[in-house]
């Protein structure tokens, strides 16, 4: 900034010494001319105006260097304060010129950067967030994993019972693992590291192929496992995350559903795919679907006995979004609930 005032003002200075220069040589040349004197009158005052003339142009450029340099480094202390982190900075651009249009792109930086940073904190509370549920989560695994192991090692568990603590020490294991995997699921999808791979299929063979799959648990709980279809349904989504969907809605609705029915309809309207998973199971509160799609909520206890991370449905609202579809439920305590999946048809590149 120093430097080019100083710039500008030798040039400036430069200016007035040839001016000045070239004022006193005319003034010679009028001395020493042999003409009358209305000639010599009229160069004299031609000089002096010249002079006055390139004074007055110094004066102006004086104060156009100082105006500029005020403004630059206006500037300047602003870029300074972004570097130190304070994106909240704004410079003023009220003008047309090449500094105006300078500072409205600095003031388009720091905006850029409050959101990237508003971004970030979001992200990084969240993470925070997951990690503390996560470490909470596991903590039921780890305690009676170690337990059983430390009854094994001191042989206080009876011979009979052996057996039923190698199983519970699996289940539990396996229920850790599935919490670690979905975490790490659930935590790309937040920080939109997932692609999907979308391609076009018929649904009706992988719902059929997800209720066999599912047809043992369903019988255990004694329910019904129901597939509504008039006509082939045609999808253009990530196959493998589509099958997620569907399994964690399937396989949520058998855990809270008894000696019930669960039905899966599918059907195409308006270039979209709509899917209704319902349910006659024990139902809802107002409450407790508001809470549903956080992360680790659990509506009932029991979930933690059956092997739940309480991930499923947070994962399920991430994949559907992801999609961009929606999704809602509507329960009604005691009589049921009913989740309504919209996934549009986008284009292959999107």
């Amino acid at each position: 900034m120093m430097r080019l005032r100083q710039q500008m003002l030798t040039f400036i200075a430069i200016i007035m010494i040839v001016l000045f220069a070239a004022g006193l040589l005319l003034m010679q040349l009028t001395a020493h001319m042999v003409v009358v004197s209305q000639l010599g009158h009229f160069c004299q005052s031609l000089v002096m105006i010249f002079l006055m003339v390139g004074l007055l142009v110094s004066i102006l450029g004086m104060v156009s260097v100082q105006r500029l340099s005020k403004r630059l480094q206006t500037i300047q202390e602003g870029t300074r304060c972004i570097a130190r982190g304070d994106y909240k900075t704004t410079l003023a651009a009220n003008g047309h010129d090449e500094i105006s249009d300078l500072a409205q792109a600095i003031n388009l930086l720091s905006n850029t950067l409050t959101h990237q940073k508003q971004e970030i904190d979001t992200q990084t509370a969240q993470y925070r967030t997951l990690m503390a549920n996560a470490a909470h989560e596991m903590r039921t695994p780890l305690t009676t994993i170690s337990g059983i192991v430390e009854g094994l090692q001191y042989d206080v568990i009876a011979e009979q019972d052996k057996l039923h603590a190698y199983a519970m020490i699996k289940n539990e294991a396996d229920r850790l693992a599935r919490l670690v995997k979905h975490t790490l699921d659930y935590g790309r999808l937040q920080q939109g590291q997932i692609r999907l791979q979308r391609q076009t299929f018929d649904v009706t063979p992988l719902i059929n192929a997800l209720i066999d799959q599912l047809s043992d648990k369903a019988r255990l709980a004694k329910d019904h496992l129901i597939y509504e279809q008039a006509a082939p349904v045609i999808i253009h989504a990530d196959q493998d995350y589509f099958i997620q969907i569907l399994y964690n809605l399937v396989n949520n609705a058998i855990q809270f559903t008894a000696n019930g029915t669960i039905t899966i309809k599918t059907w195409r309207e308006a270039r979209q795919t709509l899917i209704r998973i319902s349910d006659t199971g024990i139902g809802m509160t107002s409450a407790q679907v508001t809470k549903i799609w956080e992360p680790y909520y659990k509506a009932d206890p029991t979930r933690i006995q059956s092997g739940e991370t309480g991930l499923g449905l947070a994962i399920v609202r991430q994949l559907v979004q992801a999609h961009g579809g929606t999704i809602s439920v509507h329960s009604v305590v005691g009589q049921g609930t009913i989740f309504a999946v919209t996934l549009p048809d986008l284009p292959e590149n999107q």
